[in-house]
């Protein structure tokens, strides 16, 4: 869509999966054999006796049926799940500062799944399913700069930043006896814990934990965390492209080409000049971050509870201080590519005459300027071609031959920086380095000015003429 001078490509995608897998235990109690009263009465398939209480850790097969096997996996297809996606592109419509092509990109992620405790988390039963919501960021916002020309170097940019990337408080050991330890947190409330040591490291955390990682937790006090209930901070990725092409006069034509890729070009950039603690050092650190709220140290039979200690670094950057971030490593990738036979010679470079066929004579600068136009053939040729045809009278021949000179004029107004290049670079001028510094600009307003050219052509001819012109020439 084109609107005011800007290209806009909103698009929707909405995808669905059903019959999706997973795995269950066939081998696991499906009956608890006792409950956690101190965690909302959470359902634990193993017996009291069958739990060390020195370390709260499990004995082997406690929970199974068949204490002869271990786990029993099974695979069952009954889950399913729904994405949907808003993009939206925007281009202006001229280059920044009239060198720099830069397009924006906004994408909305919503994403729905349902899943069991044994491919994900769970407050209780890992048999049963529920749905949850996607980890991916809900926001994206992406900016970049294409085929940006600095001499022999081509320069392409990306800044993408995304909002917060889910994840769930959990345990760090296993405490419903599934052999997993994926079991969502009980978020302690310091006012109401019986535990006071408890009580004590919990008020510590969300006094200096993150701010969204306080804000979940404050949400939940009391309760079994829910799946996906927090969300990391917004962070931000820079990547960065050079394509170096040598001038064709160094004898290597389009031969030769060196591609430098840059990932994660910020985070170097954090650790070269030790930004970490400015906002670029903020958003570039990683979104992975430490989801193990609590630790078990142990289990009370009598009280039928476990004893826990809390990971006061919840909600930082994996196997990093609190005073530390942990950066995505960035990666240096070079290519280069010769081609040993000759390439061929580009259409379009034949067509405005940059090269003759034979590529061995220069045409004289006369001749090129004219072949030059080819590329903006003028759109009231066809119409008096078929002056016979469409029993065109003197008036409108004469009209025509009027809009025909001022496209032509205009045109050439608009080609000006085209021919100066051809001319100026003359034999030594390829297709890729025509069209990265001319740009899409002139393509777009070329076609643009032939299209009201032809329109007010068309508006010369009586209804019968356009009828005949549409039938032979097929011009609307």
């Amino acid at each position: 869509l084109r609107a005011h001078g800007w290209w806009v490509n909103p698009q929707v995608t909405y995808s669905a999966g059903v019959n999706v897998e997973s795995a269950v235990d066939a081998n696991l109690q499906s009956t608890p054999q006792f409950v956690l009263p101190s965690e909302g009465n959470r359902p634990v398939f193993a017996p009291p006796a069958g739990i060390v209480s020195e370390t709260g850790l499990f004995a082997p097969a406690a929970s199974s049926l068949t204490s002869g096997y271990g786990r029993v996996i099974t695979v069952r297809s009954d889950l399913a799940y729904h994405t949907e996606q808003l993009s939206l592109a925007l281009s202006p419509p001229k280059p920044l500062f009239g060198h720099i092509p830069v397009y924006l990109i906004y994408a909305l992620n919503a994403e729905r799944m349902e899943q069991r405790g044994f491919g994900g988390t769970t407050a209780g039963n890992p048999l049963n399913t529920e749905w949850v919501n996607g980890g991916q960021p809900v926001h994206q916002f992406t900016l970049g700069a294409n085929n940006m020309r600095l001499w022999w170097f081509t320069v392409s940019a990306r800044l993408a930043v995304y909002s917060g990337v889910s994840y769930t408080p959990v345990v760090a050991n296993d405490i419903n006896g599934d052999g997993l330890a994926n079991d969502r947190a009980f978020v302690p409330d310091p006012a109401r814990a019986a535990d006071t040591a408890l009580a004590h490291q919990i008020t510590g955390l969300l006094a200096q934990a993150p701010s969204g990682a306080r804000q979940c937790l404050t949400q939940q006090l009391g309760v079994i965390a829910g799946a996906n209930s927090c969300r990391t901070p917004w962070h931000s990725q820079f990547d960065l492209n050079v394509n170096f092409t040598p001038p064709p006069r160094l004898q290597s034509g389009s031969r030769l080409h060196v591609l430098l890729t840059m990932l994660n070009a910020g985070s170097a950039l954090v650790r070269l000049f030790g930004l970490q603690n400015t906002a670029l050092g903020q958003s570039t650190a990683s979104a992975a971050v430490d989801p193990r709220l609590l630790y078990v140290t142990g289990f009370d039979p009598t009280a039928n509870r476990f004893v826990y200690r809390v990971n006061q670094l919840f909600g930082e950057p994996l196997d990093y201080g609190v005073t530390h971030r942990v950066y995505p490593p960035f990666e240096l990738q070079l290519g280069l590519e010769y081609r040993l036979g000759y390439p061929p010679i580009p259409a379009a470079v034949k067509r405005i005459a940059l090269r003759t066929a034979s590529d061995t004579m220069q045409l004289i600068d006369r001749t090129r300027q004219a072949l030059a136009r080819q590329i903006g053939r003028n759109p009231v040729d066809t119409i008096l071609a078929l002056r016979d045809s469409l029993q065109l009278g003197g008036d409108q021949i004469a009209e025509l031959q009027r809009v025909r000179g001022e496209y032509q004029a205009r045109f050439d107004t608009m080609g000006t920086p085209l021919t100066s290049l051809a001319l100026r670079e003359g034999h030594d001028l390829d297709a890729n380095e025509l069209f990265s510094r001319t740009g899409a600009a002139f393509v777009n307003a070329s076609r643009a000015l032939r299209a009201a050219e032809q329109a007010r052509a068309i508006q010369l001819l009586l209804p019968a003429q356009r009828e005949t012109l549409s039938r032979i020439a097929r011009i609307p």
